[in-house]
């Protein structure tokens, strides 16, 4: 068996943890709550919501190339509709993340509802289903879609650095960061945001890697490192995740099972799980003794 390495696929893998890295980072620290990802929040569904538009456009001919493009592209012109709509609206953040959860869980719910009648009627009608739609599966962009992803990279990095003094100081409440004369309400804000963006671009390029965003920081946070430092865990915590990532994309894509290449979405989703139950259970033991 030949072993192949694809560089500009091994960067693009590892581009895409360190973006689902970082997204459950900001989202766990905003939310001040481990068990919050951009999945849990329905930035998942909304994203996948975004595919099963582009592909009903598609099929009445208002496309710009391939569907990941068209999905992404439509993405950001919503998301910048939402983000006009919420800048206008009263917003604090006390007692709002519990609504933001339930909201996301009923998104998730209702997507999973019409995804099943798609399916049914694309099939019925002898039609091709999105790709994007079933486990995530690494593949080499088009020059559209390098240029769209720095609608993700360049806000994101601002952003961040921008707030960087500010990160640690949101270990110690909303009550500490409004004394303190931090901008809470406008941080969280700009990090759900950014969280949805980044997945957007990540669900629509390659599919749904629901454990990554939720896993990555709660692993990192096993290291004595990341311990208390949100600053390092959103930096090199995320290129190591992204690292974590590519190297298993890579040996999918040359361990291939019956001729076919495993979707990385299957075994990170699988691995995912397992590490997820065993983390909580080691946590769980911790508050019995």
């Amino acid at each position: 068996m030949s072993w192949e390495f694809d560089l500009a696929r091994f960067v693009t893998a590892c581009a895409a943890g360190i973006l689902l890295s970082f997204a459950g980072s900001i989202v766990q620290l905003t939310g001040r709550n481990e068990l919050a990802s951009p999945s849990t929040l329905g930035m998942d569904g909304a994203a996948v919501f975004i595919i099963m538009l582009a592909y009903l456009l598609e099929n009445i001919g208002w496309g710009i190339g391939s569907l990941s493009d068209t999905a992404f592209l439509l993405g950001l012109v919503l998301s910048a509709l939402l983000w006009l709509t919420i800048q206008k609206m009263q917003w604090r953040t006390q007692g709002d993340f519990r609504v933001i959860l339930l909201l996301g869980l009923s998104v998730n719910l209702f997507v999973g509802s019409l995804f099943a009648v798609m399916q049914f009627l694309a099939m019925a009608f002898n039609q091709e289903f999105p790709e994007q739609l079933w486990f995530g599966r690494m593949q080499t962009l088009t020059p559209l879609g390098w240029g769209l992803s720095l609608f993700v990279w360049i806000p994101l990095v601002i952003f961040a650095i921008r707030h960087r003094r500010s990160w640690k100081a949101l270990l110690l409440g909303t009550g500490w960061c409004r004394g303190l004369g931090i901008p809470i309400d406008k941080i969280v804000r700009g990090s759900l945001f950014l969280a949805f963006v980044a997945t957007l671009w990540v669900v629509t390029q390659f599919g749904v890697f629901s454990f990554l965003g939720l896993l990555g920081p709660l692993l990192l946070r096993q290291l004595p490192r990341y311990r208390g430092g949100p600053w390092r865990e959103m930096t090199d915590g995320a290129l190591l995740i992204g690292l974590l990532f590519a190297l298993l994309d890579h040996a999918c894509f040359n361990m291939t099972f019956h001729g076919a290449e495993i979707p990385v979405g299957l075994p990170s989703a699988l691995f995912g799980a397992g590490a997820l139950v065993g983390l909580l259970w080691i946590r769980a033991r911790k508050l019995v003794e």
